[in-house]
């Protein structure tokens, strides 16, 4: 669903609560990375992640794999973490691979767009 080790979440942190066990810390994401994904599946466009590589890395690599025509836009979502929006027709999984080898020190997930919304927020609740 996007959610990955390493792949910046911006939350907010929820009073402690007592229970039998102790205290219980719990967190939901703000209104802004909610509308982050709900922007990203209203598009409905497949995403690689890729976490550790610069965005000027991550440029010059979908330069050198000849990806460019596949790519509308990459996101940059920390220092070292970036999306890569594919055009309509492109999948993520195909790309994955190509820039697999043009990166080889990054982490890279398929998001594929069009992914079950109603499933992923049901587990938010």
């Amino acid at each position: 669903y996007g959610l990955h080790e390493g792949i910046p979440l911006e939350v907010r942190i929820l009073p402690p609560r007592i229970e039998a066990m102790g205290k219980v810390l719990e967190a939901e994401l703000t209104d802004r990375q909610l509308d982050t994904i709900l922007r990203w599946h209203r598009l409905g466009l497949d995403r690689v992640l890729v976490v550790g590589a610069t965005t000027g890395t991550v440029k010059r690599a979908v330069k050198a794999s000849g990806c460019e025509r596949y790519i509308l836009r990459i996101e940059r979502l920390g220092i070292l973490e970036n999306a890569l929006v594919c055009k309509i027709g492109t999948e993520a999984p195909g790309i994955l691979r190509t820039m697999g080898k043009a990166l080889p020190d990054a982490r890279l997930y398929p998001l594929r767009g069009g992914w079950n919304w109603n499933r992923w927020t049901r587990r938010l609740k």
